[in-house]
């Protein structure tokens, strides 16, 4: 029993060497089908022209990719402010104004609405723009930081 086990294992083992040495670059000619033929010769041969939906998504997609950067820059700035607010303390009614527009900041970065949910560059460039006004609260918040230090500085 013992010696049919290691015949199959040593039969395994020439069976694999001789099928990967007969696929190795450079042993056998590649034959290619003539139905195949790379995405370059096609885009030089048959350049057909972009429709006016393609761009659209082209467009959007471009948009997205800004929209996406600023929401990774965004959340890099959140991270920094809440670690920077943990050591401070406000008045009440300035702490309460911080904490919704670090809320309203949080949400718009824990659900993010991906591509398929817009239908235009309008819209992305709405989602944006709140994201840029969001920014600009955080720049607020980050002024009241900076004027609590100078205050408790000596």
């Amino acid at each position: 029993m013992r010696n049919m086990l290691l015949l199959l294992v040593v039969l395994l083992i020439v069976a694999a060497v001789y099928y990967f040495s007969l696929n190795t670059p450079g042993t056998t000619p590649q034959v290619e089908s003539p139905h195949i033929q790379s995405v370059e010769t096609l885009t030089s041969v048959n350049p057909q022209p972009v429709n006016e939906a393609d761009q659209k998504l082209l467009q959007m997609e471009t948009r997205y990719a800004a929209l996406t950067d600023a929401r990774k820059k965004m959340k890099l700035r959140l991270g920094r402010l809440s670690s920077r607010l943990r050591r401070v303390e406000f008045a009440p009614d300035q702490a309460k104004v911080i904490s919704e527009q670090m809320l309203r900041a949080n949400y718009l970065l824990k659900n993010p609405r991906l591509l398929g949910a817009f239908s235009s560059v309008d819209d992305i460039q709405q989602e944006i723009d709140q994201l840029s006004d969001v920014n600009r609260k955080l720049d607020d918040i980050k002024q009241m930081l900076d004027e609590k230090r100078e205050k408790n500085s000596p």
